[in-house]
């Protein structure tokens, strides 16, 4: 069990400004994953994709969603605390915040992996030549490291949630 107040937060290996915990399992491998991410106010992620399906619940905040390979707020659908989606694998899509920031929880089986429509809009590479985070073997070691390390994979018992 976790409790909220010993999440430990690291910056997002790709969402440069965002930050992560991972709640369950290893990134790199094929294996369940759960996942926040707390995005900060009027931020843009660009048009991706992932290798998997993966289920979002937005915790707090609000969070702005859209699918599609070019970024366009006017498709955008608002999502308050509570709202689930889920995108399939290979889906295009974007997202952002705009007057606060967010918190999302993000469930999906492993490995991690990103890929930008645009390369350009890839902050990993400055020239975009390689945009698939599941073969960037570099960037899914450092996460493992970060969330391995952390003590968010304690199973210490805690009193039950009323």
């Amino acid at each position: 069990m976790l409790k909220v107040e010993d999440l430990v937060w690291t910056e997002h290996p790709v969402f440069k400004g965002a930050q992560t915990v991972i709640l369950v399992g290893d990134p790199t491998k094929a294996e369940m994953i759960v996942q926040r991410t707390k995005f900060p106010a009027h931020y843009r992620v660009p048009p991706h994709t992932h290798p998997y399906t993966e289920v979002v619940t937005v915790l707090s905040g609000n969070y702005w969603n859209s699918f599609g390979e070019s970024f366009d707020k006017t498709k955008g659908v608002e999502l308050p605390p509570g709202s689930v989606f889920v995108l399939p694998a290979g889906h295009p899509h974007y997202t952002w915040t705009e007057g606060t920031g967010a918190i999302l929880q993000v469930s999906f089986i492993g490995p991690g992996g990103v890929t930008f429509i645009n390369p350009a809009d890839d902050p990993r590479k400055k020239d975009g030549a390689q945009t698939r985070q599941s073969s960037d073997a570099f960037v899914l070691k450092r996460l493992a490291r970060f969330c391995l390390s952390q003590p968010n994979q304690s199973m210490k018992p805690t009193a039950p949630i009323e």
